[in-house]
């Protein structure tokens, strides 16, 4: 009996002996095949590393030249507010002159209305010492 049960033991463990033979071939196999593979997801890694970076680099240019626009664009806002800040003075200057001259054809035509006044009036009297002179004529003349 005790030789059977070291039979049967003995089967058993070449059994499991075999089993494990055949279970470190497909784990050697498995790593044969995954070698290229291995190699090629390194291959591939790589290649997406070297367009990770171009594209880093792509973009901190981009960045760059955006920041450049950015500052030449607040720089030429600045020039047209102080523009815009000048035209707002030389249109309230122009506006002021325009009132002073405005103003000043005011008083002109004040001034040609009392020319014209006082011609009426120097006018009246011219009639009027005409008509006494022709008067006094007319009474020299009896």
């Amino acid at each position: 009996m005790q030789l059977e049960e070291g039979r049967a033991r003995i089967a058993a463990l070449e059994a499991q002996h075999v089993q494990q033979q055949q279970e470190l071939q497909q784990l050697q196999q498995n790593k044969e095949q995954q070698q290229p593979q291995l190699g090629l997801e390194q291959s591939v890694q790589q290649q997406l590393q070297v367009q990770v970076e171009a594209l880093q680099q792509h973009l901190a240019q981009a960045e760059s030249h955006f920041e450049q626009q950015r500052a030449s664009m607040a720089i030429e806002i600045e020039a047209l507010k102080a523009e815009a800040v000048r035209a707002q003075q030389s249109q309230a200057e122009l506006q002021e002159q325009a009132s002073k001259e405005v103003h000043e054809l005011r008083g002109e035509v004040a001034s040609v209305h009392e020319l014209r006044a006082a011609n009426a009036k120097l006018q009246a009297e011219a009639a009027q010492l005409h008509e006494q002179a022709k008067r006094v004529r007319d009474l020299q003349a009896m």
